[in-house]
């Protein structure tokens, strides 16, 4: 349960609600999830008792979390903005005919000439 929250979490919530059927991929980074837990809890290194003693590969990290590897595989789903985007500064075509008010800073209660907002593309 754990181990979809966090892949949930990555994707996005609204990603994982549109889904009819996990994609494979997912299933198969969840389950890694979740099986790294299950061998390495407390993300050991190495482990000896006695004569007998186990490396992992990795270690390091305890509890559930992605590698980065996994984070890479997961974001063709991914929804959350990441990153640099663009952001409009139009308010669409509702608005094309209403105009700003612009108040005068050196005589308060008077106003300058409106300005319009524009329409996208204009």
């Amino acid at each position: 349960m754990a181990a979809s929250q966090v892949v949930i979490a990555e994707v996005g919530p609204k990603v994982a609600e549109d889904w009819a059927e996990v994609p494979g991929d997912v299933s198969a980074i969840t389950a890694q999830v979740a099986a790294r837990v299950w061998f390495n809890p407390q993300g050991l290194i190495a482990d000896s008792i006695d004569d007998y003693s186990r490396r992992w590969d990795q270690g390091g990290e305890s509890g559930i979390y992605l590698t980065s590897g996994e984070r890479d595989l997961l974001s063709k789903y991914r929804t959350k903005a990441k990153g640099l985007w663009a952001l409009g500064t139009t308010r669409g075509d509702d608005c094309a005919d209403q105009y700003l008010d612009v108040v005068n800073a050196d005589t308060p209660g008077t106003l300058e000439e409106p300005i319009p907002f524009l329409p996208p593309g204009a």
